[in-house]
């Protein structure tokens, strides 16, 4: 699969609605290179925690707060940038917000 270059800027579509088991930090298409992909694995987890309530889900959060969020990693990561409608940073910062919560929920019992 190749991105759609669109007016100079290379646009990556999201094929699925689901992306359970994708690697979301290396997708292929969006050519992060090994130092992108270990700063969006420190960057994402403290993000989230830092914007997102705990007992809430990704969706559940403010859309500001979302938006805040999203553009701050676009802003550290500039290969985020590319992919169409914000899916790679929206899917990212929601599997860290699920890792939160489930810990979260964890510690709770």
């Amino acid at each position: 699969m190749c991105p759609a270059v669109k007016g100079g800027s290379v646009v990556v579509p999201s094929n699925n609605s689901k992306l359970t088991h994708e690697n979301l930090y290396e997708t292929p298409e969006l050519g992060r290179t090994k130092p992108d992909v270990k700063m969006l694995k420190k960057i994402v987890p403290s993000t989230a925690r830092a914007l997102f309530k705990e007992k809430q889900t990704f969706r559940q959060q403010a859309a500001v707060v979302r938006a805040k969020a999203t553009l701050y990693l676009k802003r550290m990561a500039p290969t985020l940038r590319y992919a169409k409608h914000h899916w790679a940073a929206s899917c990212v910062l929601s599997k860290a917000n699920q890792s939160i919560q489930a810990t979260h929920n964890r510690r709770e019992k």
